[in-house]
């Protein structure tokens, strides 16, 4: 079970926020795979590439394409808040929906997001440097 699923928040958020994602938008680019709309990543310098960016956004495809369990403690010891079961979230996460959300026009519309970051039709924000309260918006 999920940490939000455990603690009756939104296991399917459609905006997700970032601080300081460092040197990939691997998490925000997961979270869109796994259905949210918009990903808004912030830091106080750029720090991910677009190569990087992509080469991480294919490698998150097929692993929630073969519903890859999570690496856990043993390969990621300092990694934390330990989780109490790294095995693919099947329960959030099932055929249906994953079908759904993993179609390939999809996908193709992240990756075009992705390539073209910021743009007013992409889904992905990368704000760098953020150091302005100015920056993000209301109800974009």
């Amino acid at each position: 079970m999920s940490m939000a699923h455990k603690n009756n928040l939104s296991t399917r958020p459609k905006v997700i926020a970032e601080l300081g994602p460092g040197n990939s938008l691997g998490i925000g680019l997961a979270a869109l795979i796994s259905g949210a709309e918009r990903y808004y990543a912030f830091d106080i310098a750029r720090f991910a590439t677009n190569e990087q960016n992509m080469e991480k956004f294919d490698i998150l495809v097929e692993l929630f394409r073969s519903h890859e369990n999570i690496p856990g403690e043993d390969k990621f010891p300092r990694v934390k808040p330990y989780l109490d079961s790294y095995e693919f979230p099947h329960h959030i996460y099932d055929d249906a929906y994953l079908n759904e959300m993993l179609n390939p026009e999809r996908i193709d519309r992240i990756r075009t997001s992705l390539a073209n970051i910021n743009s007013d039709d992409s889904f992905i924000k990368y704000e760098v440097p953020w150091d302005s309260r100015s920056i993000i918006k209301k109800n974009p």
